[in-house]
This record gives C-alpha cells, structure tokens and sequence, in this order.
C-alpha cells in the first residue's frame, strides 16, 4: 500500500516514520532492522533512530548510522535500498518474516490435522472405514518386553563367593637402634681442671695450644686476671702479643691463659 500510494506521488519515499500512521507508519521500517537488548536478543525495531538498531539483511547483523537510518531504513525509500534487494532475493526475510513464517507453519499444522481427522471422521460414519481399520492405519507402538524376575530358588541356591583366608604373618623383628658415638673432641694434652676450678668455665685454645680462652669482662685487669687464674702478669703477656708491652685490655677482648 505504501509503495502503491510512493508511486502515485502522494507518499513521499523520504518520509520518516514519525510522520506517518498506522500501516503507513509500519510499511515505512524495513522489515531487515531490528533492534538489540540488553541481553544481546534481537527484537522489533526502534522506530526512531538508535544505536541498538541492527541490519539484518545480509546474515550477520550490522550496526547502522543515523543518516542511514533516518533517510532509509526509516523511510519508505528502503525498498530502494540494495540492501533490502539482496535481502528480499537471497536473504531470511529479517526478524518480522522470519516470526510471520513460524506463525504461518504452525497454522499450516493444525489445519493439516483438521483435515486428516475431518476425512477419518467421515469415512467411519460412511461405513467405508471401521474404527478398527483407521487405528490400524497409525504407525504401532512397540510393546516393552518385560524384564524377568529373578525366580526365589535362583536367589536361595546362588553360592557366595568364597574370600580367600589371610593367614598372619610373622611380623619381622624390629631392628635395634644404631648407637651413634658421640664425636671426640681432639686430645689438647690439657690437664682436667677440678671442679670449682675457674679453668672449668672456660674453652681450650682451638689446634691443639696449651693454654685457655678467656673473654674480658667489665672491671677487669691483667693483674686482677692473674690473681684469679693462680698465674702472672707476665705469663699472660707471654701468650697474648698485643698485651705485651702495655696493660691495657678492653671489654669483649680474648686473652689466652697459661693452664693451671
């Protein structure tokens, strides 16, 4: 109708849709544009311009741009459109065609049943086909083979499986604990010192030195050390280079001592 009154002039192909009412308004979409949800689904088209709107005349749906839109695809000029052509000829008809061919089919269906039920009606009230004759004409129903029950003898006589017997085994005697010598520490040739003996706290001199290891504490001096290793000032200068030629020792220093 839209083409119709184009043609005569009296419709504009640059209408918009806005413009237009009732079939008018719905001839002037183009029946290739739908529009996009939020989910991604495709539906009717927005009849104003929008970005979710969608060509979908070559398959694969393609975005449009305004004036594309609003001077075509929202015009009755979209019969012109190449477009729209190719679609018409090789393409699925877009969203609206498609839902008009679903709709088309299932009435297709029913009146398809209406009618084989009409003529199987009529033929049995004609008498030329019994009941009995229209059932067999549908396709049979293969019976389910009912699965045998096991009898109560198979059950009562059935032998259960004997387990095999697991006899005890020796456990393996348990092995006796490896005593580990402790490691000698090397012979220094020191006497022991006895016990409450200052020599007792201290450590021997490491490679084998005859002498001890003392560590300087606060307070002390080489004379104060002498008297209280039982030796002399002069033994322990003998043993400690550093100390030879002065009496000066400081916290924290290590002096070797003569033994007792």
């Amino acid at each position: 109708m839209a083409n119709a009154r184009a043609q005569e002039g009296r419709l504009p192909l640059s209408a918009p849709v806005s413009f237009l009412r009732g079939p008018e308004a719905a001839a002037a979409v183009c029946p290739f544009l739908g529009a996009l949800d939020e989910v991604g689904v495709l539906g009717d088209a927005v009849p104003l311009f929008n970005e979710r709107n969608r060509c979908t005349a070559y398959g694969p749906w393609q975005p449009l741009g305004k004036l594309q839109q609003e001077l075509v695809c929202l015009t009755v000029a979209h019969t012109s459109c190449p477009r729209y052509t190719r679609g018409m000829r090789y393409g699925p008809g877009g969203p609206r065609r498609a839902a008009l061919r679903r709709r088309g089919g299932a009435v297709l269906a029913i009146l398809a049943a209406v009618v084989i039920l009409a003529i199987g009606a009529a033929l049995v009230v004609g008498g030329n086909l019994s009941l009995e004759k229209l059932t067999a004409l549908l396709p049979a129903v293969p019976a389910a083979t009912p699965t045998p029950a096991a009898s109560p003898t198979s059950l009562s006589t059935a032998q259960p499986t004997p387990q095999p017997t697991l006899e005890p085994t020796a456990e393996p005697p348990s092995p006796s604990p490896v005593v580990t010598p402790a490691p000698t520490s090397p012979t220094t040739g020191l006497p022991t010192p006895p016990p409450g003996s200052p020599y007792a706290s201290l450590a021997p001199c490491p490679n084998g030195q005859a002498c001890y290891l003392y560590i300087v504490k606060s307070g002390d001096t080489l004379s104060g050390i002498a008297g209280r290793f039982g030796t002399t000032v002069s033994a322990i200068r003998a043993l400690n280079p550093s100390v030879a030629n002065t009496s000066l020792i400081h916290i924290g220093q290590t002096l070797k001592l003569p033994p007792p």
